[in-house]
Formats: structure tokens, C-alpha cells, sequence
């Protein structure tokens, strides 16, 4: 069990109990050991075990010696007159820090000063001593809560027609939000909403600082005088302070649909009060939570676990913890009592007062998609701390030691070093009313647009007529859409041209939803960019808001600029003047949009002329980038313009030639050989079956196989291959425009 405080992490206080020291005193001066230690060196002793045993890092115990020593030497103390008392040992290693005890007249300021030495000699703020008073005040803190002395209210400003206002005056209203039970405003009859006029002083003109303290006059037992103002009467009080606790949970209904509730600490019993409060504000039906983090700067590990599960769902990381003893997560084991997303969406608001446990709480809720957070970044920290109390042997308390025993760290890794940011930047007053508050927390729960993205890709290059665009926005929140009036469209840009794409489906997932957009591409040409314009959904009657709350969404977005995947083609004759009967033309546009061809001509493609051997060894080397062949294997292409991609092919064991020493790149290459070649490449899968009739005595029929069986080739006709016809550069283009997908898989970089 743990707690965080004042911006640290604290656990359970450990006590050391410690036997009174022997009475013997020998002439020289003695050593005992930390069982047997006077007073003066208990907290010596206790922060040594604590460290060693306990501390978040590795320690080496003579840098602690050292530091020790050091310290008692700087604490520049008065010379010992006469003999020293027995010093206490934590470790063999401490000889010269007792030598340099004993060589002072006061003892226990040597040890106290040896101690915080070695303790800051760690480089870690929240490892420390605390003084008697320090520990008790520390204890009661978390314990009992915070205590001062008033008449037990409290108050804030609100406009009178219930705006959020920052100085008091006729429409400013410092308002009573709530009198604490047994209290003496209670007993006066004060109730929340009652309006102070005067509290030992006019309110009106004052600021929010100077308000702040009202009700936290020093001393209980002072008489004091307030005016209150109900349903326009004012009438005048008298009264006696007495001291009076801050309630740890404070909880409201706003508005007949939000539930706020504040929590001031984790404190020994706010995990049981919280889990009340939130019961409470379930059972109203209300529609969204919001939970007041605001100054709140920790408490026990336990107490902020179990809050944290509050809204967790089964599986989700509460946190994780880490030392040099361990790494360990913890996960909610159950549902929350408020774990539903979306049926009850949150708010968490946090300042830089938030600290340690609440740190814990907002990376639980961000990390796992639970809840936005709102306010101004946090405190930042994420270590914790064991308190080692040390006690006389009759009891009394004789100071304690605060240790970092572990770091605890959020879903993604990371800790709250540097403070969390919060998703809604609001500076919101101290003296702002719980109302005001919810409702400007609440705000940031409204539906916006957090992305723009396409779906969708051409099938070829660029977008053919026919073709569909798909684009999908993605709200920070789940949200519905009422299409009863009209269905929303998005305005997408092509090229110069704005197109309507139609509204097609809305989904949620962890508590996100996306809504789908659709264009189908018409008489778009020229190559045209598709982009989205800031602001581009029309609701056209529609009304698109979040789920439960029923909140209308901000549909206003930044511009998506020209994505280069997501061009229109232009006509058919896009490259080459030869090809508009052609009947492979989107093939040929690809080819050489891919860099596979240039053409037979600069503008034209000759897609009737057969391929030879040679232009092949090209194709297929520009389309798989082949590596270079390590020497020249065949004799009859020292002139060829292919050699180059003749060699390559044959190193990479797709072709062996026509003859063992030469290659005949003159030749024509037939469509069974074009199956071999495109196999040998692609290292296809085995066909399901014999598909043609015709190959059935070819070389080539296992290849012709597996080439229907991927869909690079449906035959000359139904039935047959024509294994033996020549490949026109027509045909070749459209081999590999269907083998495009097993191209890019082969080659090493794509196309």
C-alpha cells in the first residue's frame, strides 16, 4: 500500500523500533550496532537500511559512507570536550563517519547531518528526512484530511445568470457551494447557494486571491461576523471558529446531466468516499462525468489504484511500476463501475497543484482512451516513496525517512516527467463555481474532427472513370448521424474541379468513430490531384453529435493537400499516339508510367510487332531490378543493345539460353516461353489443374499452369494457349500489368 503526497509517492509507514544504547563506556571511543544505537542515531540508521534495502537504484554503500562523512564535516559543528557516547554502525564502511561523530560536541546534529548527506548524495528531491513536527503533520495530512480553522464553507463566484465571473459585485456572486456537517455555519443555518456579502470584510471589488483565504482565519476560538443574502433578504451571523476538516470527495449534480466530482487527496479513505460519490451520481442517469483533479497532489498508491479501476474495463493497465528490484504492471481485474466510454463520456481537469497520484490517474485515463483531460499541465512526477518511521525505545516519534522505491509509468512507457499536457488548454479560476466548471470542462467532450484520410488507392496507376474514392473523418469521439433530413456530403477538390462525395456508413471502435465518404470518378481526366479543402462536410440538413450526450459535433477541419497516389488518369492516349485501338491500352500506360518501356518510338509503342528475345531480357529486367550478371555467359550478344539485361537474366537462373552458349536475342519469343520466363521470375504457385487443351505436349505446360492459375493470362481463347505463337508487345504489357502485384513482391524495391 502506497500514497502520494505534495507532489511525491509514498507508501505505508514502516516503524523501526529501536533498543536504548548499553551504559558501558569504555576510555576509547565505541562502535554498537544499529540494534543497540541511542536515539541521536536512529534516523542515521534507519536512513541507511532504508536506502540500501528499498531505494529505486542500485546504491554502493561506500558512495554512501563517503557522503555521509562529507556531511558531518561540512556541518562544520563545535568540538567534542570530552568523551563521545557510543556511534552507531550501519555497515562496516561507516568507521570515518563515526570518527568524524565523535569528534563533535553535539551528537545527534552529527548523525542527523551524516544522514541527510547521504541522502541527497542520491540526486533524488523526494529521498529526505522529516523532523518530528514535519512527520506528524505529514501523517495527519494524509490521515484526516486538511485542517484549518473556520466556520466550515465553501464558496466560489458565479454570475447571476450563472456565467463564470472573477471579481465579486452585483452580477458576480461569491456563493456558498457547500457547509460542512457539524459545523458551525451549519449550526447557523447557512445552506449552499446563500450569497456572502460581507465576511470580516465587503467581498465586493475583491480578486480571487484575496478571497481565497476567507474562511481560514489562523486560530479556532476567534469570533467572527458574515451577511449572507438569500432569495434577496440579507441577514447577519455571528460566530466562533473551530477547526474544521476539508471534506476529501465533494460531488454535484450540473445541469440535470453532468456529475462533478472533486477529489482533494487519495487519502486513507477517499477510494471508499469516491466510489460513493460516483455511485451516487450513477444512480441520477447522468450523461457525462467530470472528475476535479485541481490541486490535488497525491495519496496512497492503493487508494489511487482502486479510483483508477473505477473507470477502467477488464484488462486495461492501470500503471506500471519499476526499480532495480522489479517491473511489474497492474491491470484491471473487472469492469469499473464507470468504464463505459461511451455511454458515459469524461472530463478529467488537472493543474500544475496536480501531482504524483493524480499524474497516475490521468495517464490511466488518457493511455487507455478513457477520458479527455482539461486544464494546464501538471505537476510532473512520477516516483514513489516508502515513509520509515523511527521511534525512541518509549516511543515517541523521532523523525522519518521518505525513500524513492519505484517510478510508475503510463500505457506507452512514458512517466509524467514534465508535467501531462492536457488535450483542452483552460486556465480556470480557483474561485469558479463547481457549475461553471463542469460546464467548460464538458465542453471539451464536443465531437471534433481529429483526421482526414483516404481509403482507398487506384486500381492502376491513377483513378480510372468507374473507379471509386473513399475517404473516411475520424471523430475524437463516438458519434451518430441523423440523416432524417439530409444525408451529409464532403466536398473533395479534383484538380480544379470540387465533387460531392456521398455520405456510405458511420462506425465507432474503442470509443472513436469514423464516418465514410464516397466519390465515384466520372469525366475526371488529365491527371488531375484529388485534395479536401479546409471545412469541406456540408451537412445538408444532417446533424451529426456524440452518442449518450447527444452534443452536436464540430465539423470544421484543417485542408488534406494532394496525396501523389491519388491522381485521375487521363484518356487512353496518355503516352503513346499508336495505342487508342490497342486493346491492352491500360497495360501500355502502365508499362510505361513504370519505367518498364519507353516505347519503339518516342511516341509510339508498335503493340502488334512481336517481341524478341532480347526486348524481353528488358522487360522483365526494368520490372524485377535483376542484379548484375557476374560475368558474360553467352557468345552471340556481344552486339546486342540487351546484353546487359541478357546476363542479368541469366544470373538470376530465369533463362539458360537457346543453346548452352547462346541466347538468340533476335528471335521471336513464343507464349509458352513467355511462361517459362514469367514463372522462372516469379516463382509462381502450382497450378490447380490443366486449363488448356492445346499445351498438352509442350514444354511449357506446368509453367502455362501456374500462370492461368494466377490470373496473368486467360488463353488466346477459352480452351487454348497457342503455346507456339509469337508475344506481341501488346501481350507483353499485359503480362506483366496482371503479374504487377507479383512483381512488386519480387522485386527489391517495388516499382
Amino acid at each position: 500500500m502506497g500514497f502520494l503526497l505534495g507532489g511525491v509517492l509514498l507508501a505505508s509507514a514502516s516503524v523501526l523500533l529501536l533498543a536504548p544504547a548499553s551504559s558501558a563506556q569504555d576510555p576509547a571511543a565505541e562502535r554498537v550496532d544499529c540494534d543497540q544505537a541511542a536515539d541521536d542515531f536512529v534516523l542515521l540508521c534507519l536512513a541507511y537500511v532504508s536506502v540500501v534495502e528499498h531505494f529505486v537504484d542500485a546504491v554502493v554503500v561506500a558512495d554512501l559512507a563517503e557522503a555521509a562523512r562529507r556531511g558531518v564535516v561540512q556541518a562544520d559543528l563545535a568540538p567534542r570536550a570530552f568523551h563521545p557516547p557510543p556511534c552507531a554502525l550501519p555497515a562496516p564502511e561507516f568507521e570515518e563517519v563515526c570518527v568524524e561523530i565523535d569528534r563533535a560536541q553535539d551528537t545527534r546534529a552529527a548523525a542527523l547531518a551524516a544522514a541527510s548527506s547521504m541522502l541527497a548524495s542520491l540526486d533524488d528531491s523526494y529521498t529526505r528526512l522529516l523532523q518530528p513536527p514535519a512527520t506528524e503533520r505529514f501523517f495527519r495530512l494524509l490521515n484526516t484530511g486538511r485542517s484549518r480553522a473556520g466556520i466550515g464553507i465553501e464558496y466560489a463566484l458565479l454570475g447571476a445568470d450563472q456565467s463564470v465571473c472573477s471579481v465579486p459585485s452585483d452580477t458576480c456572486l461569491l456563493t456558498i457551494t457547500e457547509v460542512y456537517p457539524r459545523s458551525p455555519a451549519e449550526a447557523l443555518g447557512l445552506m449552499a447557494g446563500d450569497v456572502i456579502v460581507e465576511y470580516g470584510k465587503t467581498v465586493s471589488g475583491h480578486s480571487c486571491s484575496e478571497l481565497s483565504g476567507l474562511d481560514d482565519l489562523g486560530y479556532p476560538g476567534e469570533s467572527v461576523g458574515i451577511v449572507v443574502r438569500r432569495d434577496g433578504v440579507e441577514a447577519y451571523f455571528r460566530s466562533t471558529t473551530t477547526e474544521v476538516i476539508d471534506p476529501l470527495v465533494s460531488s454535484r449534480v450540473v445541469d440535470d446531466s453532468i456529475g462533478y466530482i472533486q477529489l482533494d487527496a487519495f487519502a486513507a479513505d477517499a477510494a471508499a468516499l469516491f466510489e460513493e460519490h460516483l455511485g451516487d451520481l450513477l444512480e441520477t442517469g447522468v450523461e457525462s462525468i467530470v472528475v476535479d483533479l485541481r490541486d490535488n497532489p497525491g495519496g496512497y498508491l492503493s487508494a489511487t489504484e482502486e479510483i483508477v479501476n473505477l473507470f477502467l474495463e477488464t484488462g486495461d493497465l492501470n500503471h506500471r511500476k519499476q526499480s532495480v528490484r522489479m517491473d511489474s504492471s497492474i491491470f484491471a481485474d473487472s469492469d469499473g463501475i464507470a468504464s463505459d466510454v461511451i455511454a458515459l463520456p469524461m472530463a478529467v481537469i488537472a493543474n500544475g497543484g496536480s501531482a504524483s497520484g493524480s499524474e497516475l490517474f490521468l495517464s490511466a485515463m488518457r493511455d487507455n482512451g478513457r477520458a479527455k483531460i482539461v486544464g494546464t499541465t501538471s505537476f510532473g512526477k512520477s516516483s514513489g516513496q516508502l515513509t520509515f518511521v523511527g521511534r525512541s525505545f518509549y516511543g515517541s516519534v523521532l523523525g522519518s525517512v521518505n525513500v524513492t522505491t519505484l517510478r510508475f509509468l503510463g500505457a506507452d512507457g512514458a512517466g509524467a516527467e514534465g508535467g501531462i499536457e492536457p488535450d483542452t488548454v483552460a486556465e480556470i479560476s480557483d474561485c469558479a463555481h463547481p457549475v461553471s466548471v463542469a460546464r467548460e470542462a464538458v465542453a471539451s467532450l464536443v465531437p471534433r474532427v481529429s483526421q482526414l484520410a483516404f481509403n482507398s488507392t487506384p486500381i492502376a496507376d491513377a483513378y480510372e472513370p468507374g473507379e471509386k474514392v473513399s475517404v473516411s473523418v475520424h471523430f475524437d469521439a463516438p458519434i451518430i448521424v441523423d440523416a432524417g433530413s439530409g444525408e451529409p456530403f464532403l466536398n473533395l477538390s479534383v484538380g480544379p474541379n470540387v465533387r460531392q462525395a456521398a455520405y456510405t456508413a458511420t462506425w465507432t471502435e474503442n470509443g472513436v468513430s469514423a464516418i465514410e465518404f464516397e466519390y465515384t470518378i466520372d469525366d475526371d481526366a488529365d491527371h488531375d490531384g484529388i485534395s479536401i479543402g479546409a471545412d469541406a462536410i456540408n451537412l445538408n440538413g444532417a446533424t451529426i453529435r456524440r452518442v449518450t450526450t447527444g452534443s452536436d459535433a464540430l465539423v470544421g477541419h484543417e485542408p488534406l493537400t494532394d496525396d501523389p497516389t491519388q491522381i485521375v488518369a487521363t484518356g487512353p492516349e496518355w503516352y503513346f499516339g499508336d495505342i487508342s485501338e490497342a486493346p491492352f491500352v491500360d497495360a501500355i500506360n502502365w508499362l510505361r508510367h513504370a519505367g518498364i518501356t519507353t516505347g519503339c518510338t518516342p511516341t509510339a509503342y508498335c503493340p502488334d510487332q512481336p517481341v524478341t528475345r532480347g526486348q524481353m531480357a528488358a522487360f522483365l529486367n526494368r520490372a524485377l531490378q535483376l542484379p548484375a550478371g557476374d560475368q558474360d555467359h553467352f557468345t552471340d550478344d556481344d552486339n546486342s543493345t540487351f546484353q546487359d539485361d541478357i546476363n542479368r537474366l541469366r544470373h538470376a537462373g530465369i533463362t539458360t539460353g537457346c543453346t548452352p552458349t547462346a541466347y538468340c536475342p533476335d528471335q521471336p519469343v513464343t507464349r509458352g516461353q513467355m511462361a517459362a520466363f514469367l514463372n522462372r521470375a516469379l516463382q509462381l504457385p502450382a497450378g490447380d489443374q490443366d486449363h488448356f487443351t492445346d499445351d498438352d505436349n509442350s514444354t511449357f505446360q506446368d509453367d502455362i499452369n501456374r500462370l492461368r492459375h494466377a490470373g496473368i493470362t486467360t488463353g488466346c481463347t477459352p480452351t487454348a494457349y497457342c503455346p507456339d505463337q509469337p508475344v506481341t508487345r501488346g501481350q507483353m504489357a499485359a503480362f506483366l500489368y496482371r503479374a504487377r502485384e507479383h512483381i512488386e513482391a519480387a522485386a527489391p524495391q517495388g516499382l
